[in-house]
């Protein structure tokens, strides 16, 4: 079982629970002998959910907050909306600057 956190919802916290299935592999030559299942809402390894990860860094690059603020807001760690902010960052702005 695992508990993903997600945004609140009406501002109320939501808690999950997610009884995963654990998968094996019988084949001699399979590298993960067993593995667990996951979505793309949920990520393998990963105990928080795109949709809060998402929202944790366009808090910072459109909301105009700190990642400490966005971090106390979201209630997670700093490390983590940085990391959020970076992806988020990564995908708006454009590969290489117009030349000046």
């Amino acid at each position: 079982m695992t508990r993903p956190r997600d945004l609140p919802v009406g501002g109320r916290p939501t808690r999950l629970r997610w009884y995963k299935r654990r998968w094996r592999c019988d084949e001699p030559g399979c590298l993960r002998a067993s593995f667990t299942e996951a979505v793309a809402a949920v990520p393998a390894r990963k105990r928080l959910t795109t949709r809060l990860r998402s929202a944790a860094g366009a808090a910072v690059a459109d909301g105009g907050r700190t990642i400490v603020q966005s971090a106390r807001d979201h209630d997670v760690s700093w490390p983590v909306v940085a990391a959020a902010f970076t992806t988020h960052a990564a995908a708006v702005l454009p590969d290489q600057p117009q030349p000046v």
